[in-house]
């Protein structure tokens, strides 16, 4: 938790805030309008839909929802676009605010699920990656000097790019009640005490650590060069592009060196195990000629699934959350390629940093050229961006900065540039023939997979329509043209496990996804349900059926993300139809909880009618589907019955 802010220690007790504060912070979260157009915080982050939006819940919306103020308000009509309704895209003026030849200057992003911020907001505070690539660019940035990694890039947050600094650019961003944006007009900024309590309750959404889910949690740092898990020599990889997966059952020996705190997460499911060997292990990457010659780890990005970066070869920690390119902003399905986004959107999305507008190039003042060609934009060999050096003295464009490692001189942090790039040249032929502008380094933050799999779509722009399209990207042109692909994108043929059975890799990663994130649900659907039996113990109706309604939402999703249609084949366009079948217990469970839940119906009257017996038994039965899922070895992950 962090620490108070100086000079407001009224959220605080010793640095950790109080129940009061978190709850204060809840209220002002839900229905704090701040002086603006209506909306909330919550009109964005909905904690009745995982705090992010996506469309199904979009369109359950009135259309008197203050989502939509810019339908009801004509001063606003330009506060979003149409992609809001139908992609469930909102308008983000990452790059300034005054329009430009009269066109929208915002870029088209996501709703990032304000979930789990504990464990993924933390920059990576270290050095550019030692050595550049091939091609002589570094394939993965630090976002220093800021303080946290806030929105999809880093740039989430105004100022020094904190959490307690978030809630002021959501204010500026999408409260106003006129585009001119003037405080105590248009909208009233937080108090110092009002960011405090924010932020205190942001922090207590979702998990507030990583799951322990590496089986060889110093296998995600090896330099693999077709070689098996353990290090020796794969007989026939050199020649072959089906990779032999290491045995199964040599999981046993990998769990001797686990030094994450907490069991080793082992499920009941050989598909979901299979993904979880895939995922930590490795998976054949780009070939040459048609044969495998290296492998990747998804664990490199994503230690423990979560946010943050491999650390130091056979060190097993993970660092803070490191930005990287992996040219997702230039997929064909991005927003400035949508049918609707002709001639109206114009700025695509450049990821962190300020352009040309930003530091000079160097320290003492020099600007680098910029090539002109599409390619160069994300992968120009660094002839189109623009670096300062931080000094620990600070200069006239760039303060001092208070973390000595970052100060260090030579530690360096991009701006980006601002470039214009073809429409069609981004979308194809059939797109206008007009121009999009990208602004920024195209680097972006690293999301947390666990929640992935139940705050879809996926990506800062929404192109992954599920867990398993989010892993398809990394086999695409763009991400092998990126400077995080490095010419190195993952092959997705089957491969064969140690007993001679073929293995499907998409299926198997989003089987994976899909077990971890049910069971992050169910830890959170018991959480809400203890909330929910407390209330209920103190005679507090209201914060009973709150509690009671985000407990079955958490359940239910904790079942839906296991049974997505499709049958369990190669390209499939689903997910897996059943998991845990060797388990069926899971799925029942499940049930049993939401019917004890709904015992007196899903309306607010039949929430306020569960006792504390009735919410006992629900969590149990949640409890129970949460054991079902793993090994015995792993079953302490899950949160105990109620006595």
């Amino acid at each position: 938790m962090e620490k108070a802010p100086a000079g407001t220690p009224s959220c605080y007790v010793n640095g950790v805030p109080t129940a009061a504060c978190i709850e204060k912070g809840r209220k002002l979260f839900e229905t704090g309008t701040f002086g603006g157009n209506g909306r909330t915080c919550a009109s964005c982050h909905p904690a009745s839909n995982n705090f992010t939006l996506d469309v199904p819940f979009i369109r359950k919306l009135p259309a008197s929802d203050k989502l939509f103020v810019n339908e009801q308000v004509a001063a606003l009509n330009e506060l979003e676009t149409p992609l809001l309704r139908k992609y469930g895209l909102i308008c983000e003026n990452l790059d300034g605010f005054p329009n430009e030849n009269g066109r929208r200057s915002c870029v088209m992003r996501a709703v990032i699920a304000t979930e789990g911020l504990a464990t993924s907001i933390s920059p990576d505070t270290g050095p550019f990656d030692g050595d550049p690539t091939a091609n002589g660019f570094k394939p993965a940035r630090p976002v220093s000097p800021l303080k946290g990694t806030l929105g999809w890039a880093g740039d989430g947050s105004p100022g020094d790019g904190s959490l307690r600094s978030f809630a002021i650019g959501a204010v500026v961003q999408h409260f106003p009640r006129t585009l001119s944006r003037t405080p105590g007009i248009d909208f009233i900024l937080p108090t110092e005490d009002e960011l405090d309590a924010m932020e205190a309750f942001q922090l207590t959404l979702g998990r507030h650590a990583d799951m322990n889910l590496n089986p060889d949690p110093f296998a995600q740092n090896k330099s693999f060069n077709c070689e098996s898990y353990d290090g020796t020599s794969a007989s026939g990889c050199a020649t072959s592009p089906v990779f032999q997966l290491k045995a199964m059952e040599q999981l046993a020996g990998w769990r001797q060196q686990n030094v994450f705190t907490g069991p080793l997460i082992s499920f009941n499911d050989a598909t979901v195990t299979q993904g979880q060997l895939l995922f930590f292990g490795g998976i054949p990457s780009k070939p040459v000629n048609g044969v495998p010659t290296n492998i990747r780890s998804c664990a490199g990005c994503h230690v423990q699934a979560g946010a943050g970066s491999a650390s130091a070869p056979n060190t097993p920690q993970p660092v803070g959350n490191r930005q990287r390119a992996t040219g997702a902003s230039l997929s064909d399905a991005s927003p400035a390629c949508l049918t609707e986004a002709q001639g109206i959107v114009y700025n695509a999305d450049g990821g962190f940093g300020a352009g040309e507008k930003g530091f000079p190039a160097n320290q003492d003042g020099s600007q680098q050229g910029c090539a002109s060609s599409f390619s160069s934009f994300f992968f120009p060999g660094g002839s189109c961006f623009k670096e300062f050096r931080s000094v620990a003295s600070g200069s006239a464009t760039q303060p001092p900065l208070s973390n000595a490692a970052i100060a260090d001189a030579s530690k360096l942090a991009d701006v980006g540039v601002r470039k214009a790039i073809g429409r069609q040249e981004l979308c194809g032929s059939a797109a206008a023939n007009d121009q999009v502008y990208f602004t920024g380094t195209g680097f972006f933050s690293t999301p947390s997979l666990i929640e992935s799999a139940s705050t879809i779509p996926l990506f800062h722009n929404n192109i992954a329509a599920t867990v398993e399209d989010s892993v398809r990207f990394y086999a695409t042109t763009v991400f092998d043209q990126s400077a995080s692909g490095n010419a190195n994108r993952l092959v997705l043929d089957d491969v064969t496990d140690g007993q001679n059975h073929s293995v499907n890799i998409v299926t198997s990663l989003g089987a994976f996804l899909r077990a971890i994130n049910s069971l992050n649900n169910l830890k959170i659907s018991t959480d809400y349900i203890v909330a929910a039996r407390t209330a209920a113990q103190t005679g507090n109706t209201r914060e009973k059926v709150r509690n009671a309604k985000l407990a079955l939402k958490r359940a239910s999703d904790a079942m839906n993300v296991l049974k997505v249609g499709g049958p369990t084949t190669r390209n499939y366009l689903g997910g897996p139809q059943n998991l845990f079948t060797s388990a069926p217990g899971v799925t029942s469970s499940i049930l049993a909880a939401q019917n004890k839940l709904t015992l007196y119906g899903s309306t607010d009257e039949g929430f306020g009618r569960l006792s504390s017996a009735d919410l006992k038994i629900a969590n149990n039965q949640v409890a129970a589907a949460c054991k079902l899922m793993l090994s015995s070895e792993a079953a302490s992950f899950c949160p105990d019955a109620m006595p």
